[in-house]
């Protein structure tokens, strides 16, 4: 049946999952951001071919690392968790579930 023990550790590992691609996706857009600033800063000073590289290279810096954290699976109603502004919402304090409005931190207890 349903063990409490077993659905504690699948949300602790969720919400371990979702944090992880959190810290993943913010340094992505981070890296994206360091990409168009060096880009447009060292615009006179790179070639023509580097230049157009680190601007096209942003956009997919900023996909591959989002799009995992945007797609994280809710625990409970299985939809996307994760709506495109969570993204900028600290990882320790995470929105509620953009379909069903489960709340994985108010849902896991401190200890047990």
């Amino acid at each position: 049946m349903n063990d409490p023990a077993q659905n504690h550790r699948q949300l602790r590992a969720a919400s371990e999952a979702m944090r992880s691609r959190q810290r993943i996706g913010s340094g992505g857009a981070l890296l994206a951001a360091t990409c168009v600033g060096c880009a447009h800063v060292l615009e006179h000073d790179i070639p023509n071919w580097l230049r157009v590289t680190l601007y096209c290279a942003a956009p997919v810096i900023v996909l591959l690392a989002q799009v995992p954290f945007l797609l994280s699976a809710c625990p409970k109603c299985k939809g996307r968790y994760h709506k495109i502004d969570s993204i900028f919402r600290k990882a320790d304090n995470p929105a509620p579930c953009a379909c069903c409005g489960f709340q994985i931190n108010k849902h896991i207890p401190r200890y047990g």
